[in-house]
């Protein structure tokens, strides 16, 4: 399980007046938490592992007002696979991918009114 995840990125695009659309790719880290049961019933075994993957994604962003604007965003994160030993002689393969839709609303500060520049 994932409990956290970061990425650097950089975007490129295209402006159309308020409207913008662009790609984006990067670098992405998990922060994870793996834990079972299985092995060492009743009691539980806990590992974390910080894994570095990649990403890509893509959105649009409209600029609503002179110093506002909102965007809509999908990124993939892919860590790929990872063999975890909770007990001796045994391992689990994890594959782990990240699908993420993130939604925002930007404010420019200083500097003129946001006109069509990303």
């Amino acid at each position: 399980m994932s409990t956290g995840t970061a990425t650097l990125t950089g975007r490129a695009g295209i402006a159309f007046g308020p409207l913008a659309g662009y790609g984006k790719g990067g670098v992405a880290w998990a922060h994870d938490r793996y834990s079972t049961n299985f092995y060492t019933f009743p009691a539980s075994v806990e590992l974390t592992d910080t894994r570095i993957g990649w990403t890509a994604g893509a959105g649009v962003e409209y600029a609503f007002a002179p110093q506002w604007s909102a965007k809509l965003e999908y990124n993939y994160m892919d860590f790929g696979t990872k063999s975890v030993s909770f007990a001796p002689g045994t391992s689990t393969d994890i594959d782990q991918q990240v699908h993420a839709v993130k939604l925002g609303v930007n404010y420019k500060f200083g500097g003129a009114p946001l006109s069509a520049r990303y």
